[in-house]
């Protein structure tokens, strides 16, 4: 794995940050790709995809060759957040580059950050040599791009369409076993001393260039009284969420988000409750507890991974004997009720992805975990 220009100096973790809050500023209205050029070909990849349920974050395919002047796009397919970034930000550059404009090999390139499906990015390469590409917010997302003289030595669309899926299959295929043997655990179950029982949900899954986006066990039945606790054993950033995310105030670094909400000694039905963002080295820990204090069927969310599929619910019993009908499977959006089973609201969570993004990287908390996982990634090199 090759050790990318911006995890050398740690002392560019200020300018990271401020190339970051920039791209927020500009969106994706800067980002329509240009690539109708009389000069050169055109060529698309895939910054990251997925499923409900994983998230592939690699470019797709890592490696490609171009010839001189070929501009490439790379289409965002999945809800997950990416840059296409090549070079170190520096002081004073503009945070993005306009979509469709030249890179030579020296100085900061980058997109915004993009929210799929739906966005695009394009580069046209004016110059030989190669050139390392990353996302921002994903250490293990690398790649590069070699341009050459001769375009009889470069890729084609069909040769980077086949080995794209391939890279994404495998990657995809290693997200999978993960999530079929932690499905395939047991239940932990504790008996307490005042005779109640303790459940354990994991939030369990990662690869370096991917995440499992699913608690486990999804759905569980307990007793009234019960609790329930998350463990978190992944590096990737998570949280546990009942009840609509508050209105009428900033999500940008929104300690709603990223801080722990408890507003009671039992949840109820009603009311915000959260984690905040757990994870390995993250500040609210690995383990998060509620006890439940009246019976119904409650769903909770991951705030940054909603739109992805990661959901669960907890259905509260008098006795905690399995009920005869499921738990209807409705994917429940922010706002959500909060009490009882919701119907999906609707809407992009990607403000709530731009908050724990946004809040981490204030706290330094995000570069700290980049450098961490990048030494996890690249074996300390």
């Amino acid at each position: 794995m090759r050790r990318f220009m911006i995890m050398k100096v740690a002392g560019l973790a200020g300018t990271l940050v401020a190339a970051l809050a920039g791209m927020f500023v500009l969106g994706a209205s800067s980002l329509v790709p240009e690539i109708a050029r009389a000069d050169g070909e055109h060529l698309v990849a895939r910054a990251g995809d997925g499923q409900a349920g994983f998230a592939v974050n690699a470019f797709l395919p890592e490696q490609i060759t171009v010839a001189v002047g070929t501009t490439v796009r790379w289409d965002f397919p999945w809800w997950e957040p990416h840059t296409v970034t090549f070079g170190v930000p520096q002081v004073g550059a503009p945070p993005a580059t306009a979509s469709g404009s030249d890179y030579d090999g020296t100085g900061f390139h980058s997109s915004n950050l993009l929210f799929g499906p739906g966005e695009s990015y394009a580069v046209r390469f004016a110059a030989t040599g190669t050139f390392d590409v990353y996302c921002i917010i994903h250490p293990g997302m690398v790649g590069s791009v070699t341009v050459v003289e001769e375009p009889g030595t470069a890729d084609t669309q069909e040769s980077l369409d086949r080995r794209g899926l391939e890279d994404y299959d495998r990657e995809l295929a290693l997200l999978e076993a993960q999530a079929k043997a932690w499905a395939a655990r047991p239940i932990e179950r504790e008996v307490l001393g005042d005779g109640t029982t303790r459940h354990t949900v994991y939030i369990a899954g990662e690869t370096p260039k991917g995440d499992v986006q699913t608690f486990f066990p999804p759905f569980i039945e307990v007793a009234l009284g019960d609790t329930v606790r998350w463990r978190s054993v992944t590096v990737t950033g998570h949280t546990v969420t009942f009840g609509p995310f508050p209105e009428g105030i900033p999500r940008a670094g929104n300690p709603a988000v990223d801080n722990r909400s408890v507003p009671g000694e039992t949840y109820r039905g009603a009311g915000y409750w959260n984690s905040g963002m757990m994870g390995l080295d993250l500040p609210s820990g690995t383990n998060f507890e509620m006890q439940f204090g009246t019976t119904g069927s409650f769903y909770y969310y991951c705030i940054p991974h909603v739109d992805q599929g990661m959901t669960g619910a907890v259905r509260v019993t008098e006795d905690g004997a399995v009920p005869s009908t499921p738990i209807p499977a409705a994917t429940p959006l922010p706002p959500a009720t909060g009490g009882g089973l919701s119907e999906p609201a609707g809407g992009p969570a990607w403000l709530g992805v731009l908050a724990v993004v946004i809040g981490l990287m204030g706290a330094g908390g995000w570069w700290r975990w980049a450098v961490r996982q990048r030494g996890r990634v690249t074996g300390g090199r």
